[in-house]
């Protein structure tokens, strides 16, 4: 699992931005990417953990 830091998220659009911890390009994410999980609360500069897929 990879972890990173939220660089920005737009709750009435739905989606944001995570920058890796390894220093990768910025990884793109929308909110139904997540289940059960309240988006709510989530703040710029918030440690996260994620998997990056590809569709």
């Amino acid at each position: 699992m990879a972890s990173g830091k939220v660089k920005s998220y737009h709750p009435e659009k739905g989606f944001g931005y995570i920058t890796p911890d390894d220093g990768g390009a910025d990884v793109w994410f929308d909110h139904s990417s997540f289940d059960n999980i309240n988006l709510d609360h989530l703040e710029e500069g918030q440690t996260v953990e994620y998997q990056a897929t590809t569709e």
